[in-house]
């Protein structure tokens, strides 16, 4: 029994569950499992055999996870850290469909321990605002338009319509009790920066491929492909593919647009031989035309840590270089990413002190870009507006680049 690699997909399809996964990423670890069986049998005097399924290449689930996993916003996770299911207050998830991956086995302790700290929250919050209606209620009440209305309780208007919720879902109470609020905030509110489409954020999502070669060692020894004193066909033979796939979350389009480092989350997975195959990221992040070392310059940043199968930290650090040229040169600058493999978990000012792995490019192809377009979403309020604005400045930053003038 152990965790094979959890990069499988739920949809619904047809109103019918449609579940996409292979076992072909985690053979690397069948096969180590299956290795340690041996030698544990060898100690104890046993002989090795396979289960029957795998004389077929079919493995068998036990204590199946996820389904309805917990997030960080709504374009993330079906539920929130304390199970409760984004856009509907008062409804939580409290099984295993709620845990984002595998835990180990025997899961059940974790299970319970989540709903324990659930169920804890729950108290926490009903005892909180039960205690702030009671202090208010000796207030007496104000007039708000033709009804008097408790102070720190939300208005609500006698003919039914639609209102804007604001906080978090622990905030939202149900139709049994108003919602206590004390100079704007309310008292029960979560974290500041936890995305949320109850705080008015609009969340923008989207998935981007790249692929490419990286020769092991730095860029100058003897240099990256298509430097001088390598050629094509020897890169292909010194090299290694490699590759990734990332989910790119703006979990504020508002901050996003607005701050100079435009900043956003990179989760998915890398995948290249030497590093063990497909590895999940530990952390990412991607920042959108920052500005270059010249006038005019802007680059397009990627930092991926994740584990290598030995457990070696590993960063793959990466920029596109968009330089002010012909709008011919566009293409080729926004689809090209130059990469570095670097030893340990290397933040940005650590990039020169670190230890160069492998160095090379990656490519989008046009087939990769088309398919992407498709995989643009948005979580929150006016999330066709969002799309509109991050494609403005997208566009505008590039005729700021290529265009005449």
């Amino acid at each position: 029994m152990g965790r094979d690699v959890p990069d499988g997909r739920l949809r619904l399809r047809d109103g019918r569950l449609d579940v996409d996964w292979t076992a072909e990423t985690s053979e690397d670890y069948y096969e180590r499992l299956r290795a340690i069986m041996r030698r544990i049998g060898d100690v104890l005097g046993a002989e090795y055999v396979d289960s029957p399924p795998w004389w077929r290449r079919r493995v068998m689930t036990v204590h199946p996870l996820g389904g309805a996993p917990m997030g960080r916003h709504p374009g993330e996770g079906v539920c929130d850290a304390y199970g409760e299911v984004f856009g509907f207050p008062g409804l939580y998830v409290a099984d295993g469909a709620a845990l984002p991956g595998p835990v180990g086995a025997n899961p059940s302790l974790t299970i319970a321990a989540l709903a324990d700290r659930m169920s804890t929250r729950i108290l926490e919050t009903r005892a909180s605002l039960a205690a702030s209606a009671v202090e208010l209620s000796a207030v007496p009440p104000i007039e708000v338009g033709a009804q008097a209305v408790p102070v720190g309780t939300v208005a609500r208007p006698a003919a039914p319509e639609v209102q804007e919720t604001t906080g978090t879902p622990e905030t939202q109470a149900g139709p049994e009790a108003p919602t206590a609020v004390s100079g704007g905030r309310p008292f029960a509110a979560g974290p500041a920066d936890e995305p949320s489409v109850f705080e008015g954020r609009t969340s923008l999502w989207f998935v981007e491929e790249m692929r490419g070669l990286l020769m092991p060692g730095p860029p100058g020894s003897p240099g990256p492909p298509g430097s001088p004193g390598r050629t094509a066909r020897g890169s292909a033979a010194g090299g290694f593919p490699f590759s990734f796939r990332l989910t790119i979350t703006i979990d504020d389009i508002d901050r996003f647009l607005t701050e100079p480092e435009h900043e956003a989350r990179a989760e998915g997975w890398i995948e290249a031989d030497p590093c063990g195959g497909r590895r999940p990221l530990a952390r990412g992040s991607f920042n959108l035309f920052v500005p270059g070392d010249t006038a005019g310059q802007r680059r397009m940043c990627y930092r991926l840590h994740f584990w290598d199968a030995d457990g070696r930290p590993r960063t793959l650090a990466g920029h596109k270089e968009i330089l002010p040229g012909a709008p011919t040169r566009l293409w080729l600058d926004t689809s090209t990413l130059h990469a570095r493999l670097l030893e340990g978990h290397v933040e940005e000012d650590g990039d020169e002190d670190a230890t160069v792995v492998a160095a090379g490019t990656l490519r989008i192809l046009p087939s990769d870009l088309v398919r992407m377009l498709t995989t643009f979403r948005t979580a929150g309020p006016d999330g066709a507006a969002a799309v509109a604005r991050f494609c403005r400045f997208f566009l505008g930053e590039l005729w700021d680049v290529y265009g005449p003038g």
